[in-house]
């Protein structure tokens, strides 16, 4: 087996992306995820789109995950309670999350990445 120069735990848009500049960069990267497929945990709605990430993913990538963009936001409190009306600076888009995080997935995979699911992380050893 070859040394793993990173392990990435869990495959949200972040360990996603990160996986996919570390494998561009040459490194051997192995994403684990404890879903058994990508995208059944959603965490968010929008998205903030970034040229740099686009660019990452492949230009308009993120403009083909948009399902609609918004510059007005409602934000609920954690209980549910509360709310607060924004209006934001730059277009947030809607997304459809588990087709998002699977078309990333997709993307870092081509990179040469290995995306683990069902995998049980319960410690770390670096050697």
């Amino acid at each position: 087996m070859n040394k793993l120069d990173v392990a990435i735990v869990g495959a949200g848009p972040s360990g996603l992306a990160c996986a996919l500049v570390l494998a561009k960069a040459g490194l051997n990267v192995s994403v684990f995820e404890k879903n058994e497929e990508l995208g059944q945990n959603p965490r968010g709605e929008t998205i903030r789109p970034d040229p740099r990430i686009d660019a990452l993913l492949g230009q308009g990538f993120l403009e083909s995950q948009k399902v609609h963009q918004v510059k007005h936001r409602t934000y609920f409190s954690h209980t549910g309670l509360r709310t607060a009306d924004r209006e934001i600076s730059s277009w947030n888009y809607i997304i459809h999350w588990d087709n998002n995080i699977k078309e990333m997935g997709k993307q870092v995979s081509s990179a040469g990445a290995q995306i683990r699911t069902k995998a049980n992380i319960s410690s770390l050893k670096c050697e």
